[in-house]
């Protein structure tokens, strides 16, 4: 009869998130466990030593950029950056200064694209044909401007989330206002 208590406490305890082993009982109702108790008992568990805290692991975070002074060679081959860091750096500095609703390359302010190219310019890749670099750029962010719109909204469409209630889910690199007139946009398309 005590196995049946004991593993029906057990039990309750996963549901609740916490993971106890099979030689912890839970508490009576009478006995209320004190955080200290909680937290000596998880770092038992998890192979900590007594006393130790344990602490919820956090996710990769938000992209960083190449770190300027670098000096990376601009190399370029058939229209397109032959180093991997440059598209990287240039995704990265789009998505961390989105501020209007453009869903669509050819809406896409000039003055935006050259901001965007000023942002570029301050992880000073190094390259022989100025020119030849911000033509490249900008057919680059022409033949990506597509794909990162759907990764704006990929989420929203993969959940299978209705188009009226996409402006619920904002992504974290754009306010929820310019997000709210994107989704009015791409929702009025057809």
């Amino acid at each position: 009869m005590a196995k049946k208590y004991k593993k029906r406490d057990i039990e309750q305890a996963r549901d609740k998130g916490d993971s106890v082993s099979q030689s912890q009982v839970a508490p009576s109702s009478s006995e209320s466990p004190t955080n200290e108790a909680l937290v000596s008992s998880n770092s038992v568990i998890n192979g900590g030593s007594e006393g130790s805290t344990v602490q919820k692991k956090r996710g990769r975070g938000k992209a960083k950029s190449v770190y300027p002074g670098h000096n990376r060679k601009c190399e370029i081959h058939d229209r397109r950056f032959k180093e991997k860091k440059i598209p990287q750096e240039i995704t990265i500095k789009f998505h961390q200064n989105i501020t209007g609703p453009w869903t669509t390359f050819s809406k896409y302010p000039k003055e935006q694209l050259n901001m965007l190219y000023e942002l570029y310019n301050d992880a000073q890749f190094e390259t022989d044909d100025l020119v030849l670099e911000r033509e490249v750029f900008d057919e680059h962010v022409k033949r990506c401007y597509p794909d990162w719109m759907w990764h704006l909204r990929k989420e929203c469409v993969k959940n299978k989330i209705t188009r009226d209630e996409w402006y619920k889910l904002p992504p974290n690199d754009i306010t929820p206002t310019i997000w709210k007139e994107m989704c009015n946009k791409w929702n009025n398309r057809k």
